[in-house]
């Protein structure tokens, strides 16, 4: 089963997602303060969550995964940002609205200077409707990438992924990594429906990977 999907996937989303590109950067620049600065201790960020509790163990350094989510929905849970704060992310509730409910997830996530975020699967798409995409705002040059099972991408374009199979990221760079996630139904995108995770266990689990790189 594919893992990663590049533009010629899914050509007409992609381009549309990658013209928003702009508003979504700015958006979240404005909103935040020092968040370029090559200093992490000197960042200062505002209404931004930390990824907590079951996820901590898949950083070496807690609270280095962020994100600003304008919706999450996973079984009973769900969740929008509240109509105040919305008004400083027109774009990104643009975006979110676009795909209606075919999205259940859409959010800004960051990756802090020198974070490894260590191998796991998506707990949200456990029946295989959805894939994943990473719409590149602020990317660092150097030692940074992404892998799931075993394939490894950068984010110098738009892609989206199965977060079913097990997946990891390293920002081994002095800057802060910012992407827009949103989850879209893959029959919206033209995609061919996945698989639920229980049918593809054994798969998702024990694809090695061996990283090469600065951290290893």
């Amino acid at each position: 089963m594919k893992n990663i999907f590049k533009r010629e996937d899914f050509p007409k989303d992609a381009e549309y997602m990658m013209s928003l590109v702009d508003g979504l950067r700015n958006e979240y620049l404005d909103y935040h303060t020092n968040v370029l600065d090559k200093d992490p201790s000197k960042v200062r960020l505002v209404g931004e969550d930390t990824y907590l509790g079951s996820v901590e163990h898949l950083l070496d350094t807690p609270g280095t995964w962020k994100s600003i989510s304008i919706r999450y929905q996973h079984d009973d849970m769900k969740t929008e940002m509240d109509e105040e704060t919305k008004k400083h992310f027109p774009t990104a509730v643009k975006l979110t609205d676009y795909y209606g409910d075919d999205t259940p997830i859409s959010n800004y996530s960051s990756i802090e200077a020198g974070t490894v975020i260590h191998r796991h699967t998506g707990i949200e798409n456990r029946t295989g409707e959805f894939i994943r995409v990473h719409i590149p705002l602020i990317i660092p040059k150097g030692d940074l990438f992404f892998e799931a099972a075993g394939e490894v991408v950068t984010w110098d374009d738009i892609w989206a992924f199965n977060n079913q199979k097990v997946h990891s990221a390293w920002n081994n760079t002095n800057e802060r990594r910012v992407v827009y996630i949103i989850d879209i139904r893959r029959t919206r995108l033209g995609i061919p429906p996945g698989i639920p995770y229980d049918a593809m266990r054994d798969e998702v689990t024990v694809t090695p990977f061996i990283y090469k790189g600065k951290f290893a």
